[in-house]
């Protein structure tokens, strides 16, 4: 695979570093850790989840000085928040207990993960598969199931 192109990450370890100095976990995931793992080569935006309720997650992005703005709820995701973060050139989006509904309930995406890339924390690869074939993206769980099949 070739080199992957993604957002300048600056914004985003020193982001994802403030969080964990503060005591919350963040992990990431979405194309980021498809990038991480080689299964694509662009990054568009960067998504960082986490286990930590709303308040503590907007207290952070409130100390670290950027625009962000809270996402209206999308009927598809039982998340308890999304902030969006205006990073220049691209955006972060910060999910808060990352979750989808299903038909048999709702899907919590557990963010805790022993891997990290570029200084970063990543998320589990097979909570994204499910979450992406729950999402209606057949390709991205695709890859990450033969992924996890590979590196079991």
């Amino acid at each position: 695979m070739n080199a992957v192109s993604t957002p300048r990450i600056e914004t985003v370890q020193a982001l994802s570093a403030l969080f964990e100095r503060r005591g919350i976990e963040v992990a990431l995931g979405g194309s980021a850790l498809l990038a991480a793992l080689g299964l694509v080569e662009v990054v568009r935006d960067w998504d960082l989840t986490t286990d930590s309720r709303a308040e503590p997650v907007e207290a952070v992005l409130t100390e670290f000085g950027m625009t962000f703005l809270r996402a209206p709820r999308d009927a598809a995701f039982a998340t308890e928040a999304c902030f969006v973060v205006d990073a220049g050139d691209h955006t972060i989006d910060v999910l808060s207990r990352f979750a989808l509904h299903t038909p048999d309930g709702v899907m919590v995406v557990a963010t805790s993960t022993p891997r990290t890339w570029r200084g970063m924390s990543l998320g589990e690869p097979e909570e994204w598969a499910r979450a992406y074939r729950i999402m209606g993206r057949p390709d991205r769980a695709a890859a990450l199931e033969a992924w996890l099949r590979d590196n079991a």
